[in-house]
């Protein structure tokens, strides 16, 4: 499902208020190898001097025909991914970026 730039604002809002802790917040709005139409991410980054690296976290919104889901990853943000190494080259699955 894509979105008209007016959902698309729509749902920068709303999930900009639902998260208000995580920030950088961007989306993908074409159907392509790694989605399959409207996708949005924003991370919540941990930055201590404890940790060798900052740890970030995202949450990731998409849609697939008329539905949401929501992923949450470690790293990167979701997307979709196939790989033949793995034996799954019939497939598609989800994987952070």
């Amino acid at each position: 499902m894509l979105l008209t730039e007016l959902e698309i604002q729509q749902v920068l809002e709303q999930v900009q208020s639902a998260f208000p802790n995580l920030t950088d917040w961007e989306y993908n709005n074409e159907k392509n190898d790694e989605y399959f139409g409207f996708s949005v991410w924003g991370q919540f980054l941990i930055n201590s001097e404890e940790l060798i690296m900052p740890r970030r976290f995202f949450i990731t919104l998409d849609t697939y025909e008329d539905k949401w889901q929501g992923c949450l990853t470690v790293g990167q943000p979701s997307y979709l991914w196939s790989s033949a190494d793995v034996g799954d080259a019939p497939k598609s699955r989800y994987r952070a970026k």
